[in-house]
């Protein structure tokens, strides 16, 4: 039995059984998703069961001989794991052999790696493989297929995170479901409008990848308000290139605060723009739009 995706830091949130290091803290994710519980607290006025929180933060336990079958993260996130006690065996892919572990429709995804066959050495595939001993932390970039054995009885912590080095495969990759999504239920496009067409394709979307589009920018949203408050929060030592001190920053504070949700509400309205108009390219300008 393996104990896999448990949210520990969710069912105990004042236990503090640990703290992130430096260059796994900037996690706009889990930001975003710790925000969205807290707003869930306020207006329920109890706070929910992990079981029904969606955050990215977990506890793995097993025994020697149990796995976790190939895959990327969820999301093209970042991920890093930890282990507390005990030992791995990680098997990581770069992204540009990925198409390698599909079938030729490009549907199917093989269950495991076996670097051993002929096949990887005809296209001279090369593996990273990696033991992970106790107090190893493993960090697996986005986009990058692996899959993981425990070599003895191990436990682990676990995150997946997204900041503005990897959110660009995060937009990518919401893209290319959102196509996927509307060709899905392209049968019912004719029985319902634009509008009722594009709910039902961010429905699916948000059901099939836990984020869709609105949910994506919603987390910039969260993202930037939270820097902007660090801002404010530091404005008496903040000063411009003359030495005065910065001023407008606590209106400009206000005025995401208030219009934030008017604001994401029209970002998204023009990427469905775009969508609908067939352009191909990203609109980065969409997501930039929140750093202005």
């Amino acid at each position: 039995m393996y104990l896999k995706d448990w949210h520990f830091v969710a069912e105990f949130p004042d236990y503090g059984a640990y703290r992130l290091p430096f260059f796994f803290a900037d996690d706009w994710l889990n930001a975003y998703y710790d925000q969205q519980r807290h707003r869930r607290e306020q207006q329920h006025g109890f706070r929910p069961h992990a079981a029904f929180t969606s955050d990215y933060r977990f506890l793995y336990l097993g025994p020697a001989g149990t796995w976790t079958p190939l895959h990327s993260d969820v999301l093209r996130s970042y991920s890093w794991s930890a282990n507390v006690c005990g030992r791995k065996r990680w098997l990581i892919l770069h992204p540009r052999y990925t198409h390698l572990l599909y079938d030729r429709q490009m549907l199917r995804m093989a269950p495991h790696l076996e670097p051993g066959r002929t096949a990887w050495e005809t296209f001279r595939v090369r593996f990273l493989l990696r033991a992970q001993e106790e107090g190893d932390a493993v960090f697996v970039p986005s986009g990058w297929h692996h899959c993981v054995e425990n070599l003895h009885d191990t436990l682990s912590l676990n995150h997946n995170w997204l900041n503005g080095h990897n959110c660009h495969w995060t937009w990518a990759l919401l893209r290319q479901q959102y196509v996927d999504a509307a060709e899905a239920i392209e049968d019912c496009r004719q029985l319902c409008s634009p509008d009722e067409f594009e709910g039902l394709v961010q429905s699916n979307l948000a059901a099939n990848m836990g984020l869709n589009w609105h949910g994506f920018v919603d987390l910039l949203g969260c993202t930037v308000r939270s820097a902007l408050a660090s801002l404010c929060a530091a404005r008496g030592g903040l000063s411009d290139a003359r030495g005065d001190p910065l001023s407008g920053v606590g209106s400009f504070s206000q005025e995401v605060a208030t219009e934030g949700g008017d604001h994401c509400a029209a970002v998204m309205n023009q990427l469905l723009a775009l969508q609908r108009a067939g352009r191909k390219e990203s609109p980065s300008w969409a997501c930039a739009s929140w750093l202005c």
